[in-house]
This record gives C-alpha cells, structure tokens and sequence, in this order.
C-alpha cells in the first residue's frame, strides 16, 4: 500500500527537522495520510496531539481531533478535546456550549458525576447567572441524593430568579429537600415561610406549615396559620345593591 510508505517518508523528514512550524505541516501531512487507510487512525491522532504539543492553541489540531474522537466514539477524550476547545475559543456562548456537551458525555455516557459537575462549574466560573449550568449541576446532586449540595446549588438558583412563581416553586423543592430527606423541620419552615413572603395566600405552603405546627405541636406558630387558611378559604359575600 502507498500510503504507509508515503507517511514514513514524511515521519522520517519530522524527525530530521528542529523547525517547529515545519514540523506542524509535516505532521498535518502525515495525518491526512493517515486517515485515508483505516488502519492508520490511530496514527492520525498521534500526530494532531503532536501538533497541540508543539502549539497548544491549535484550534485546526483540536477540531481534527474533536473530529476523530467522535467518529472513534472515544467518548473520554471527545469530552477532554471539547473542554480543551472551550479554553482557546474566544466566543462565550462558544465556550459555554462546549461546557455543555462535555458535561453531557461524562453525565449520559461515561457515568462520571464528578467530572460533569466540573465541566458545567466551569461555565460558572465565568457566568456565576448561568441557569443552564446552574439546573444541570442540581439536577446532579438530586439524582445523586447529594442533599447539601443540592440545596446550596439551587439556593444560588433563587438569587438570580426574577419569576415570583419560579422562586416560589424552588423555595417548595428544597422546602420540600430538608423536611423530607434531612429531616430538617426548622429549614423547611423558613423555605415555606419564604413562599408566603411572596405570596401570604399560598395555600399549598399554608397547607404544609399546618401539617408541620401540628405534628410539632407548635401551637403558637399553627395559629397564624390557620387563621389565614380561615381568611382566604371564606367566599367573598356578593355586594347588594
């Protein structure tokens, strides 16, 4: 075959050389090669990772090998290339969406929670706002029954939400978090307490303190409580005229 005699030919000129910009095309070259014989992929690889050894921004060396690593389904080193992208590209929504797809092949494929939540933490890093980010690292730590990590991530999931009802519905959830998985009565009034702050007429959350005073036998804070489910539950008197 002509191929692998034509890639020896420029690896032998590779080694002969001390000029770096010379060796980057000549490895480009043996690359291409490389990937005409499937038996030669492998090859290919080694070459472009030389590129990145000789020059680290290599977007052309880093997107041949986002390419091959896909194709391969190398699946560890198409999230490591996207992770290195995102630290050359100069485009946030770029970088952000890189983030993304790493993240997902450590979460969907490779089963590495770790790995994910760092890959989406990088994105906040730079948008401490991230929603995107800030969703996918708490739907981790739930699936993970990661409690305290939880609620410290989708408390920063409140701070940045304008939507009263948005925050009324993340403030039920890790409400929700410390009366049902950490058994934590105190926390989870002051998140359903913080629902009424928004809205005093909630009955879901009203329904919730009620339950909770009772089984407490916390008779003092149950009556406020119930004094409201009265107020709101009396249909308003049609007015005669």
């Amino acid at each position: 075959a002509i191929f692998p005699k034509l890639v020896d030919v420029v690896e032998a000129a590779i080694q002969r050389t001390e000029d770096n910009e010379l060796k980057i095309l000549l490895h480009k070259k043996a690359a291409t090669l490389c990937e005409l014989e499937a038996q030669l992929v492998e090859k290919a690889v080694g070459h472009y990772q030389a590129i990145l050894d000789i020059d680290p921004m290599s977007v052309d060396a880093i997107e041949s090998l986002e390419r091959m690593y896909g194709t391969l389904e190398n699946y560890p080193k198409l999230a490591d290339i996207y992770k290195r992208k995102a630290r050359v590209v100069a485009d946030p929504d770029e970088r952000k969406d890189l983030y993304i797809k790493a993240g997902q092949i450590y979460e969907e494929i490779l089963d590495d929670v770790k790995q994910a939540v760092e890959s989406y933490a990088s994105i906040l890093n730079e948008d401490a706002e991230d929603l995107t980010a800030i969703d996918k690292i708490a739907g981790l730590y739930r699936q993970q029954k990661m409690w305290p990590e939880y609620i410290e991530t989708t408390t920063k999931k409140v701070e940045v939400t304008l939507d009263p009802d948005e925050k009324k519905t993340i403030h039920r959830e890790i409400g929700g978090v410390y009366l049902q998985e950490l058994g934590s009565v105190d926390k989870a009034v002051e998140c359903f307490r913080k629902i009424l702050e928004i809205d005093p007429e909630d009955k879901a959350a009203l329904a919730t303190l009620d339950t909770v005073f009772t089984d407490e036998q916390r008779w003092e804070d149950l009556l406020p409580v119930v004094e409201k489910e009265a107020e709101i539950s009396v249909e308003p008197k049609e007015t005669i005229n």
